[in-house]
């Protein structure tokens, strides 16, 4: 018997039936029967079932899926390869690219199974876990093109890991006493800076000293190709930068259309130090006054 855990959530992410632009196919009462036996454990009997249907109609993706999870229950790899290669036909049943190529690592054909994986992932495979506890896989892991395929999965799974854009704010990131700028033995408050959403984004968790609450969500936003931040306080006050640069190592926030108008910027001072530095315009930009000038400290 196989140890293959299939992937199921993947299954409920994408459609596994046959797509059309009536969306997918009804089970009927064929498929269902294999369905059931399959349940009982009875794998020869819906190989039957499904080699039946798939048949029947070569392009009803679903049939050929179940057909291949019956043959890896009969220890059939070959076929089991074979029908999640037509289930794979098109792309929509990613689960099934991803079992064409385990079934493929398990028979050797390494070159193969990196093909496929490499279909999976383009695909929208997310599920990068498998590829290091899959016991399928044993082959796979052991060739020397594993590791960059490795890191293909993961760069597709969290790709602004790997973006610098996303990447650039970093520096604000870590556990930081907060003092205002020529006042360090003064408290301000504390504030706790987390990479978010697979590093897409940054939030602040501030508290201040007395006790006062609030929290930024910060990202680059891919469209606009700028960072934004949306600030909300304990009190219910929001601000929005909706627009920003950099100038040099700072990144500058500014709102827009709001009155007063806010400038906030961000700079490293060193690897232990930032500045956030807070200014306010009633005059459209005209002019600036300090709003506030905060020295964080890293945590140590």
């Amino acid at each position: 018997m196989c140890s293959r855990i299939f992937p199921i959530v993947l299954i409920s992410l994408f459609s596994v039936g046959t797509l059309s632009a009536q969306g997918p196919r009804p089970k009927g009462a064929v498929e269902l029967r294999g369905d059931s036996l399959m349940k009982a454990g009875d794998a020869k009997g819906a190989q039957a079932v499904f080699k039946q249907l798939a048949a029947a109609d070569t392009t009803f993706l679903r049939a050929w899926n179940s057909l291949g999870m019956a043959d890896v229950a009969l220890n059939d790899i070959p076929a089991a390869a074979d029908a999640f290669e037509h289930a794979a036909v098109g792309g929509r049943l990613v689960s099934a690219i991803y079992n064409a190529g385990a079934m493929h690592s398990r028979l050797g054909h390494v070159d193969l199974a990196i093909v496929w994986f490499d279909k999976a992932i383009a695909a929208g495979f997310t599920t990068t876990a498998l590829f290091t506890t899959d016991p399928d896989l044993a082959n796979l892991r052991k060739d020397p093109r594993f590791p960059a395929l490795l890191k293909r999965a993961n760069v597709a799974q969290t790709p602004c890991m790997s973006d610098l854009d996303s990447r650039r704010f970093d520096f604000w990131v870590g556990e930081w006493n907060v003092t205002p700028a020529g006042s360090p033995t003064f408290a301000a408050g504390t504030s706790v800076v987390q990479r978010v959403s697979g590093g897409c984004a940054l939030l602040e968790n501030w508290t201040a000293n007395n006790g006062a609450e609030g929290k930024s969500l910060n990202a680059f936003n891919i469209a606009t190709k700028q960072w934004q931040q949306y600030w909300v306080g304990q009190a219910g006050g929001v601000v929005e930068f909706r627009e920003s640069h950099w100038d040099g190592p700072t990144l500058v926030y500014n709102t827009v259309g709001a009155m007063p108008a806010q400038r906030l910027s961000f700079t490293p001072i060193d690897s232990n130090t930032v500045r956030q530095f807070g200014e306010i315009s009633t005059d459209s930009g005209k002019s600036w006054q300090v709003g506030y000038d905060f020295l964080y400290h890293r945590k140590r």
